[in-house]
Order: C-alpha cells, then sequence, then structure tokens
C-alpha cells in the first residue's frame, strides 16, 4: 500500500503492519515540556495534597476531577487550577467510598468511579451528584476471589478481570490472565469474554519453617510483559507487550484490527540485569538477606529482551500512544503514535517522569512526583501539527492556562 506500511485482511480481521514512520522532517507533534498547570505539593492549600491519585480527568468545560484514594474523595478543580469542591467521603453508603481505585468518564460528563473494597461502581454526573451504583455480579451469584477493573469502552461497557472463589495462586514463573467480564452500563452482566493475559509473574507457593507455613508471595518476573488495555472509539485495544502489536476490539469482543510495528525487542543488557537486580534487593531489605525473596533475585532467570513498550493509551481522537519500555535508570521518555487507521506516524518526546493518565486533543495530564515522592498533577499542551486532520499550532488551546 505505501513504503510505511502494508494492509490486508485475515479472515475478517485488518492487520496493519508498519515499516517506517509517516512523518518526516517538522511533521511530528509536540508536547511542551513545561506544564501550563500544576496541582498539588507541599506548598498547595490542604485540598490539594494528594495522596494515592486513582485517576484524572479533563471535564468538556474545562473543570479537573481528580481522583484521592487517600481520603476516598473526588476532587474538583476549575480550568485555572483553583479548588472548587470535594464529592464523596469514606464509607459504604451511597456515593461513599471504601477504595477509590478507578475512574472515567463517559458520555456527556458522566464519572464511573471503581471501589475495589466494596467491588461497586458509582455513577456521578458532571457536577459530582450521585447518580446509581451497581456491584459487579455475574448470574449464578458466583463469589469472586477479586476484582480488577480493565477499561470502559466508548460505548458505556464496562470490563472487568475476575477471579472466582476457590482460585489459588500458581507456583513458579507463570503467564497469569484474567476472565473478562463485560457488563453495560448500568451494571447488567452482557457477556464472558473469556481468559486475557494479565501479566508475567514468579510465587514460590506456602513456604515451611519447621511446624509452621507462612502465606505465600508473589512478585513480577524481570523485566516482565504486562497487558494494557484502555477505550478506543466505541471499543476497546488489548496489547500484551511481547511483541510490537496491539489488537482492537469491538465492545462485544469481536476482534476488529491488528497494528503492528516491525520493530525488535531490546536486549536485556548484563548491565540491565545488575541494575534491576540492586533495586530489587534494595527495596526489600527489610526481609532480610536471606529471605525467599531475596535469594530468588540473585538467582532469578531474565529474560533476552525487554517487551516491546510500556503503557499503551488511547486519545480523545482515537490514536494510540506506545510508550517505550524504560528500564531503571533509563531517562529515555518517548512514545510511538499511531492514527485511527493503525498507520505509525511517528515517535513524540513525552515530558520527564510524567504518568500520562489522560489525552486530549490538545492536552496531556497526568501524574508527577518530585524528589520528596509527593503527588502532582500536571498538563502539558499537545501540538498536533496541521496535514494529519488535527488543528494547527496557531490554533486556540482548549483548555487556557493557569492564571
Amino acid at each position: 500500500e505505501s513504503e510505511s506500511h502494508q494492509r490486508w485482511d485475515s479472515a475478517g480481521v485488518e492487520v496493519v503492519e508498519n515499516y517506517s514512520a509517516v512523518w518526516s522532517g517538522n511533521d511530528g507533534w509536540t508536547v511542551d515540556p513545561a506544564p501550563f498547570l500544576e496541582l498539588g505539593g507541599e506548598d498547595s492549600p490542604p485540598e490539594a495534597q494528594f495522596y494515592q491519585i486513582s485517576g484524572t480527568l479533563v471535564l468538556r468545560d474545562g473543570r479537573i476531577v481528580v481522583g484521592n484514594r487517600g481520603t476516598n474523595q473526588l476532587l474538583f478543580f476549575d480550568s485555572a487550577g483553583r479548588f472548587l469542591e470535594g464529592k464523596g467521603r469514606e464509607g459504604e453508603g451511597p456515593g461513599d467510598f471504601l477504595g477509590l481505585y478507578r475512574l472515567w468518564s463517559f458520555g456527556v460528563d458522566s464519572l464511573f468511579v471503581f471501589d475495589d473494597y466494596l467491588s461497586r461502581v458509582s455513577v456521578f454526573d458532571a457536577q459530582g451528584r450521585f447518580a446509581r451504583s451497581w456491584r459487579v455480579q455475574v448470574p449464578g451469584g458466583v463469589p469472586f476471589w477479586f476484582v480488577f477493573p480493565r477499561t470502559l469502552a466508548g460505548d458505556g461497557s464496562a470490563y472487568f478481570g475476575t477471579r472466582t472463589e476457590g482460585w489459588r495462586p500458581p507456583v513458579g514463573a507463570v503467564k497469569d490472565s484474567l476472565q473478562i467480564l463485560r457488563f453495560d452500563r448500568d451494571g447488567s452482566f452482557l457477556a464472558d469474554l473469556g481468559p486475557f493475559f494479565w501479566r508475567e509473574i514468579y510465587s514460590p507457593g506456602a513456604q515451611r519453617h519447621g511446624t509452621n507455613t507462612t502465606s505465600s508471595w508473589t512478585s513480577d518476573l524481570p523485566f516482565a510483559r504486562r497487558s494494557h488495555i484502555g477505550p478506543l472509539g466505541r471499543g476497546f485495544f488489548f496489547a500484551d507487550s511481547e511483541s510490537f502489536e496491539i489488537k482492537v476490539f469491538a465492545p462485544e469482543g469481536t476482534l476488529q484490527r491488528v497494528v503492528r510495528a516491525v520493530r525488535p525487542n531490546r536486549p536485556v543488557t548484563a548491565r540491565d540485569r545488575e541494575s534491576l537486580k540492586s533495586e530489587w534487593l534494595g527495596e526489600e531489605g527489610s526481609r532480610g538477606p536471606n529471605s525467599s525473596f531475596s535469594n530468588w533475585v540473585r538467582e532469578m532467570v531474565f529474560p533476552e529482551t525487554m517487551p516491546a513498550y510500556g503503557r499503551v493509551i488511547g486519545d480523545s481522537e482515537g490514536c494510540l500512544w506506545v510508550s517505550e519500555y524504560r528500564s531503571p535508570g533509563d531517562p529515555l521518555h518517548q512514545a510511538t503514535v499511531f492514527d485511527t487507521e493503525g498507520r505509525l506516524l511517528g515517535i513524540v518526546d513525552l515530558p520527564p517522569g510524567l504518568v500520562v493518565r489522560e489525552i486530549g486533543r490538545d492536552y496531556l495530564i497526568g501524574v508527577w512526583r518530585d524528589s520528596f515522592d509527593v503527588e502532582h498533577v500536571r498538563m502539558h499542551r499537545l501540538f498536533r501539527q496541521p496535514g494529519f486532520g488535527e488543528p494547527d499550532r496557531e490554533a486556540a488551546p482548549l483548555l487556557r492556562p493557569a492564571s
């Protein structure tokens, strides 16, 4: 089809294989490395001192919502960063939370909030008024061992990864999976989409010391592959990070498109291995040098290559942003961008240290930690160059800077 990519049909699934970027010269998009708005930090008012941020959203009128798990509240700010109000409190009543874990938006600024302690979705309107709630349940009343929220699709479908009661952690190195269940926006069960890969983990099983048996521990494998899932258009994408491939599904779980880039995974070097060992042994120092975990780290087997990529996000315009995988101490912070047709546009530099939570038409918003590990919410301007159906650099931004 072109020198940069090829497209073909495989049993009704569109495959897009990319060999090089579409952008050249100054065609690419850019992100301002300096934030135009920042919330949080030690000098902020008490309402903006965050702890365990569980989500950030920008509403259509420019207001910002921050899910703050530390206080189990939804915190509302205006477009200039001024605190407006907090919604919710700790509890089990309507509109309350015990574990504010994930935050999504749907439709005209409806807010979906998942509580992992209660396995409950609470729905709020754009003003933060509680509307309704529902618990994640399936026909037959099969009890869950746990429920893990995965994503909210563009049609309002909610997807949860689950394990039923009686599940036991695997022993050894395994590719772990979750059973993905689909619900409608009101909590009615729609379908079981089957098992999807989740992550690579290791567990030694229960440990016996004399007559006592202690509980087991579980860890990611070194440079573990992890899955990423998120909304894209009316459906969702799924990416397992094994190779540079992302799958796009319709809301009901039908595979529609496979997007690939011919790009080899980076090899794991001796320096990578030693750096990771030092980091993990330092973090687990409290367990002691002879703990089961420490002994495993010293002897653990490394993969030959890194994961193909890090986090994946679908933006408001239907493009996919695939961040580079970053090993410990790696300063590189970039994302490969694919357009709505699956073409590889090019690479965009991202603000250092920013964990991107949402990408709008002309902004990125995410969480950044300072040298004291204090959480801040930062917004950065995104400039999409003309020529790809995007606004000109000189066009008025949708969000105004803080005054």
